[in-house]
């Protein structure tokens, strides 16, 4: 009988010694029952031998079993999926020898619901602390499992995103490497062409005995020379886009001076290393270059010595630009809006094309500046 079945205690770790009295539940049989039946858990009694021979109602219910009496004898490991058997056979094996086992598997219930079951199985044992039944307890884990296992599955679903976007970058980067690289060979050979446009134009100015066509071809020469500066420093720099105010102009005046045989005349520097863009880079280039080429033929003639100061002060989006000389000053009634000249009218549309305002005054020391004033 059931109160039979549970007067006897459950063996703990470390067994009884055989002299050892133990006392029945002080419980009727209808509460005893009662009682386990209430257990959420499913509770098996279970012989020695694997026979199955009590379970509780809720155990009944959550293993969808109708009757008992269907199941009641059979060995509770056949009850149990072929793959988890040794599972099963390891925890009666423990109990048998008096001690407790845990194991987690699936079972489906009588009717194949799948179901996980976190099992504790447990020695019964006699008033002589000898075992004589096995106690099964289970518990329905199925959702923690589910739950485990739907967050396997995300992580692996991140895990693989992560890879996928990993190996993306990869490839973007890699296909940035190569564009980087093709903008660098492109830059090279546009320079390498613009610089041998520019010798070329200098070497005609060279061999034209007319004066005027000469500083026609020179100034054609260094407008050329302009663009080809800025692919010059997009070639050699980090950034394809972006060359350095100062790398840039500072060279480019220096060339145009040497290039007009004016190496008397003394420049000075007050440029600031802000990057701007490669397009932003020509059109200040070409106002320097067609300021300074007037400056150094017609600021200075008759004299040998003379300075020319170029500076820039602000960032890459406000900025003023000052190219101002010692020399003669400009000629009375200039103005920039009525001057027809090439070079002031370069300089007039890349001002406008900056958004800038172009200005002129006498300089400090008597001679003439120009001034650019970007506010973007």
């Amino acid at each position: 009988m059931l109160e039979e079945q549970f007067t006897t205690e459950i063996d703990q770790p470390g067994a009884p010694s055989s002299d050892t009295r133990y006392d029945p539940l002080p419980l009727p049989y209808g509460e005893l029952q009662s009682l386990v039946d209430a257990s959420p858990d499913c509770i098996k009694l279970v012989e020695t031998s694997g026979a199955l021979i009590f379970m509780n109602r809720n155990g009944l219910c959550a293993m969808e079993v109708d009757n008992f009496e269907t199941i009641r004898g059979q060995n509770w490991m056949s009850l149990w999926p072929e793959h988890t058997q040794d599972l099963v056979r390891q925890a009666m094996e423990s109990a048998r020898n008096g001690t407790t086992h845990r194991f987690e598997a699936l079972c489906p219930t009588a009717k194949g619901t799948r179901k996980w079951w976190d099992v504790s199985v447990s020695p019964v044992r006699d008033e002589l602390g000898n075992v004589t039944r096995v106690l099964a307890t289970s518990r329905d884990i199925s959702d923690i499992v589910e739950r485990e296992r739907r967050l396997r599955e995300h992580d692996t679903q991140l895990m693989d995103f992560s890879e996928a976007q990993a190996e993306a970058l990869e490839a973007k980067e890699k296909l940035l490497q190569v564009q980087d690289t093709l903008m660098r060979e492109i830059d090279h050979r546009v320079k390498n062409s613009l610089a041998m446009i520019s010798s070329l134009l200098r070497m005609q100015a060279s061999g034209s005995d007319n004066e005027h066509v000469q500083d026609e071809l020179n100034d054609a020469a260094n407008r050329v020379l302009t663009v080809s500066r800025v692919h010059e420093k997009l070639y050699q720099g980090w950034d394809v886009a972006s060359v350095s105010i100062r790398g840039y102009v500072e060279p480019l005046c220096r060339e145009i001076r040497n290039a007009l045989s004016s190496d008397t005349i003394e420049l000075h520097f007050d440029l600031p290393e802000e990057l701007i863009s490669a397009d932003m880079a020509i059109a200040l280039g070409l106002i320097v270059s067609e300021l300074l080429s007037n400056a150094l033929r017609h600021g200075f003639e008759g004299r040998e010595t003379g300075q020319i100061k170029i500076s820039c002060k602000g960032d890459a989006k406000n900025f003023v630009l000052t190219v101002e000389d010692n020399g003669h000053g400009l000629p009375n009634g200039f103005a920039i809006e009525s001057a027809s000249g090439l070079g002031m009218k370069i300089v007039r549309l890349y001002t406008t094309q900056l958004d800038g305002v172009l200005a002129h005054s006498s300089g400090s020391d008597g001679g003439a500046r120009f001034t650019v004033t970007v506010s973007q």
